[in-house]
């Protein structure tokens, strides 16, 4: 990967401290700013595709429809997870496996008898 030096001025304090941790874990002082920077940038990014999540949600709100879908979809992944079978017991097990009916006229959850 090609790189380009830049001149970054810092404080005597945070020179003082970025040579510290340099010398405790033998890296070089830019080894530890480039990570430092890629953490700062992939939290910034990290950031606004929340920021676009909960504004998308905000535009068009899930349905009780979607809701019921998503909450089916998670029973029958759990109910297929082989050691949580043996491990939680039968009313547990029970429980994730029983049917869901997905409704748009009864209320979010409604479940088959």
């Amino acid at each position: 990967m090609a790189r380009t030096q830049t001149l970054v001025q810092l404080s005597d304090e945070l020179l003082a401290q970025l040579d510290a941790r340099a010398a405790r874990e033998h890296r070089s002082r830019s080894d530890l700013i480039r990570e430092a920077l890629s953490g700062y940038l992939a939290a910034d990014r990290e950031a606004e595709i929340d920021r676009r999540l909960v504004e998308g949600c905000t535009r068009q709100p899930q349905t009780a429809e979607a809701l019921d879908y998503a909450e089916l979809g998670t029973r029958t992944m759990l109910a297929g997870l082989e050691p949580w079978g043996e491990s939680l017991g039968p009313s547990i097990v029970s429980d994730l496996t029983r049917p869901v009916r997905v409704s748009m006229t009864e209320p979010r959850g409604a479940v088959a008898s």
